[in-house]
């Protein structure tokens, strides 16, 4: 969880939509997200909510795609570090910098 941002990924969870995809909860909103693209498969999330969930998926794809198999196969699943804002140094590595930093101060 991070922001407020509820993440899940559940065992066996190729049937519906067959795209390797997680789950995201904040408050009443529910949304499932592509891992590959950030693609919205089904609900939504507030906007600011949804550009940080998605700007979080794009960090830790790598990570994402190793525990989508994993979990697809009933494995345990490794835990993968919120997204955080560590100042400008650790950020400006990223091309998602201004989206970021301005979505921050939510």
């Amino acid at each position: 969880m991070f922001y407020g941002i509820l993440i899940l990924m559940y065992f066996y969870d190729n049937k519906k939509h067959a795209r390797p995809h997680i789950h995201a909860e904040y408050g009443d909103h529910n949304a499932s997200i592509a891992i590959y693209d950030g693609e919205v498969l089904i609900g939504s999330l507030p906007p600011a909510k949804m550009k940080l969930f998605q700007a979080w998926i794009e960090f830790h794809k790598k990570d994402l795609m190793a525990d989508w198999k994993l979990a697809v196969a009933s494995e345990p699943v490794f835990k993968i570090d919120p997204l955080k804002i560590r100042g400008e140094r650790w950020i400006k590595s990223s091309a998602l910098f201004r989206r970021i930093t301005s979505l921050s101060k939510l």
